[in-house]
């Protein structure tokens, strides 16, 4: 009878803890699962608000681009004015957005946002404004095709780096490896950021590319974010020239190369005190 009675009490005692255990184990997989969807919904409304706000002012920088090469007055002054409406709004936002992509996106999404598509946002806008500038300061001038020319280059660049950025944002909220999981990222996923520079590349990683080059005395180029002739041709004497293997292929170590170049030329700050 006694064993009958221990046996029973035993059984209780491991049905309770097994169960509390296995309770405690699918609880937490659910509320885990929770957050996991719960982050993943938030970073895909910040991700839906970042794109919007690129596409907005990308198509109304096209406006522009376009009504200034037709010469149409109307035009560029409608287009000018639905620009100057999208800019306010990209401004409006612009440091809300980007602390989200950095919470929920991580920091070197971030940064080739802010540090690479962003900057060419307001390089190209200036020099939409300088072409609105002039046409309006002297409407006798011939147009400048030869510049607006880079301007139409350089803004098929910068859609092909934000189809890129989407692409990659995307792929990072279907995994879920978002906010509180980014870290979960798949290290192996190829990153724009991270891509090599060939001929027929047409990216702001160009643009940026062509402006080194200049800055070693590898030029002149034309900065508009397309890698043709000139540009193969300037890396591939950049390249005998630093010792590097001569393929006309911006990689890694290229790029290491020409940032070690760039900062031994780059003028140093002297020290003690300014007055």
């Amino acid at each position: 009878m006694a064993d009958q009675v221990a046996l029973l009490v035993l059984g209780f005692v491991l049905t309770t803890v097994v169960g509390g255990i296995l309770g405690y184990y699918f609880q937490r997989r659910t509320w885990d699962a929770n957050r996991r969807e719960s982050e993943r919904a938030a970073a895909a409304g910040v991700f839906d608000d970042v794109s919007r706000a690129m596409d907005e002012r990308l198509y109304r920088m096209r406006k522009l681009y376009w009504s200034l090469k037709a010469r149409d007055e109307e035009r560029i002054a409608a287009a000018m004015d639905e620009y100057r409406s999208a800019l306010v709004k990209w401004n409006d936002s612009l440091n809300r957005n980007l602390a989200l992509v950095y919470r929920y996106f991580g920091r070197d999404v971030w940064a080739f946002l802010s540090g690479t598509i962003y900057e060419e946002f307001a390089l190209i806008g200036r020099h939409l404004e300088e072409r609105f500038r002039l046409k309006q300061d002297s409407a006798s001038r011939p147009p400048d095709v030869a510049h607006l020319h880079i301007t139409g280059r350089r803004l098929q660049a910068l859609s092909n780096d934000i189809y890129e950025w989407n692409r990659y944002v995307i792929a990072m909220i279907q995994r879920g490896s978002v906010g509180l999981y980014v870290a979960d990222a798949e290290s192996g996923q190829p990153r724009p950021w991270d891509s090599n520079l060939s001929l027929g590349s047409k990216s702001t990683q160009v643009a940026a590319w062509q402006r080194s080059l200049e800055g070693i005395g590898h030029g002149p180029l034309e900065i508009d974010g397309w890698f043709g002739r000139a540009t193969g041709e300037a890396t591939i004497a950049f390249q005998a020239e630093a010792g590097l293997e001569v393929n006309g292929v911006v990689n890694q170590s290229t790029q290491s190369k020409m940032a070690e170049m760039l900062a031994a030329t780059s003028p140093r700050e002297s020290g003690g005190a300014t007055g």
